[in-house]
């Protein structure tokens, strides 16, 4: 099998980034840095990032809110820089392998775009629906809960990061649903590495909590990366 790409986003993201770097400011953790305090396991991985971020391993805490989802997304995708391309928009824009086709309001008309969970490759946005690779009402479960509303909002549209949006196909990011790795891996066996990675730095960053089902599947996974690549 061939080196493992460890980035889910387009190399375009770096636009939408560079647009977005301030609006959050204050909302999250700044891009790069993990989370304080959190301890990270050690692997030597040809090709990737070197290490697997650990976050705080816990069981949900029980006296937590009930999820609302209209409380990470008020109006759905936000309009984060006002440049009236929303979240989604953003996303579709920035991993379109070719250049996305505009309509007015910045409506994504067209483009191509591989979905990394399935392989597939779809030209239809209509097709595409925009996942969250730590599903907003696992960051509530595992802590999210207790954030200000703007935190939640910040997450629930956080382009800074290029992993946790992601253009999906439609009926798997509904199979998907809600589910962590203990209980959901991405259908394309080549991407399941870069997922596992993904998903711990993430939640590592956003000071969020793993349960111990979703890190021994973690560790389940990352412990035959080396092999398989």
């Amino acid at each position: 099998m061939g080196m493992m790409r460890w980035s889910l986003r387009a190399p375009a993201a770096a636009a939408v980034v560079a647009l977005l770097s301030g609006a959050c400011t204050g909302l999250g953790p700044e891009l790069g840095q993990a989370a304080p305090g959190s301890p990270t396991t050690t692997v030597v991985a040809e090709g990737g990032p070197g290490t697997l971020a650990r976050p705080r391993v816990a069981a949900p805490d029980p006296g937590r809110s009930r999820y609302v989802r209209d409380e990470w997304q008020p109006r759905r995708w936000a309009d984060v820089d006002r440049d009236s391309c929303n979240t989604r928009e953003e996303v579709l824009i920035s991993e379109s392998t070719v250049p996305a086709q505009l309509g007015p309001g910045c409506k994504v008309l067209g483009g191509e775009w591989e979905d990394r969970y399935t392989g597939r490759r779809e030209t239809s946005p209509a097709a595409l629906q925009i996942d969250h690779l730590v599903a907003l009402s696992d960051a509530h479960a595992s802590g999210g809960w207790a954030w200000p509303a703007e935190r939640k909002v910040a997450f629930a549209n956080d382009l800074e990061d290029a992993d946790e949006l992601n253009a999906t196909w439609g009926p798997e990011n509904e199979r998907k649903a809600d589910y962590g790795p203990d209980r959901w891996q991405p259908p394309n066996k080549a991407f399941r590495c870069a997922y596992v990675v993904a998903y711990a730095r993430i939640k590592a960053r956003w000071e969020l909590t793993v349960s111990p089902a979703q890190w021994a599947a973690v560790e389940r996974v990352w412990s035959g990366c080396e092999e398989s690549r």
